[in-house]
């Protein structure tokens, strides 16, 4: 029987073996029409669908750093309730660095936001619940050391102007607003004094990496850049893009919602879960103003934004955040 496939037959081949081989597929799903298909976030990660729906995704890297680092954190806590915040693990090669997870089957917060108007802050608050679920894990100090991780090239002035090349002039105008505007500097460094390895942080937090199930729970995908960090830079991450989704995806203005509002909210959801860790309302404010920077320089490196649109952008952007500061 024929299967679709948008891979080399010899790798379809091999994932197909793979997945028969763990008792994942059988004749009924081939039958059903089974089809392999490169994701568009990523090539490393292929979608196998049966009767054109997704049933698992297969992670195989090519960064090996990556890969391993995002298999210890599912083998790590598979028996902690992860996964209650992630997708379910079913499969790990760990001689091929490969993992296989369970569908989950709904949208992105970063497509519902584009489906509805406004409502960019609800997002932002249930966004919440899984990463305090996640920060409220307990961590094996003795078997945490494949965690380590360098602290973000965001937060350092240093590696910015020795590994950060932009491709353009709206790219390298983010660096240079990063490198120039004393607030922007006051807050990264306030972000890079706070860092910590006091638990594990995902490390890529963005609406595209939350994905909602069946259950309307939200789990977190991609764990790639999972590390010990401190929970400040995953909800100012989360914060960051809400704000940026917002601004360039969303059918409402930052206005709509007080920001302060908006941050108390979020952690006030967050407190909901994980009462225990308080939060640094400064730490947070800093890591989503840098964050965003990140997120808006990644933006401008895809060539989806003009340099004549960056100031605005950043001074919107950057009075709404910095301006929480109570």
């Amino acid at each position: 029987m024929a299967i679709a496939t948008t891979l080399s037959s010899s790798l379809a081949q091999t994932n197909l073996l793979s997945l028969f081989a763990g008792g994942l597929v059988d004749d009924t799903h081939l039958r059903s029409g089974l089809e392999f298909r490169r994701t568009h976030s990523s090539n490393n990660v292929v979608s196998v669908l049966a009767g054109g729906s997704p049933i698992y995704f297969i992670k195989e890297g090519p960064d090996l750093e990556r890969a391993r680092r995002e298999i210890f954190v599912y083998k790590g806590f598979a028996e902690k309730g992860f996964s209650e915040i992630a997708p379910l693990m079913v499969l790990c090669q760990d001689e091929t660095n490969t993992l296989v997870l369970k569908a989950v089957q709904g949208p992105t917060l970063h497509e519902k936001l584009i489906s509805q108007a406004g409502q960019f802050e609800n997002l932002c608050t249930r966004g919440a619940i899984p990463l305090a679920k996640l920060h409220a894990l307990s961590v094996d100090r003795s078997q945490v050391g494949a965690l380590s991780r360098e602290i973000p090239w965001i937060l350092s002035r240093q590696e910015i102007s020795s590994r950060i090349t932009p491709s353009n002039e709206a790219a390298a105008e983010v660096l240079g607003f990063l490198a120039e505007n004393p607030m922007l500097i006051r807050a990264a460094e306030g972000a890079k004094e706070g860092w910590n390895e006091e638990g594990v942080i995902h490390g890529d937090v963005r609406l595209s990496n939350l994905v909602i199930d069946q259950n309307e729970s939200v789990k977190l995908i991609d764990w790639e850049l999972a590390g010990l960090g401190p929970p400040e830079y995953d909800l100012g991450s989360l914060m960051a893009s809400s704000i940026f989704s917002a601004m360039f995806f969303g059918r409402t203005q930052l206005a709509s919602k007080r920001n302060q509002d908006l941050l108390d909210e979020t952690t006030a959801s967050y407190r909901s879960v994980h009462s225990s860790r308080s939060i640094s309302q400064q730490m947070l404010i800093d890591n989503a103003a840098v964050r965003f920077t990140q997120y808006l320089f990644e933006f401008a490196q895809q060539g989806r934004i003009a340099r004549s649109a960056i100031g605005t952008t950043m001074t919107s952007a950057f009075n709404y955040i910095l301006s929480m500061r109570s």
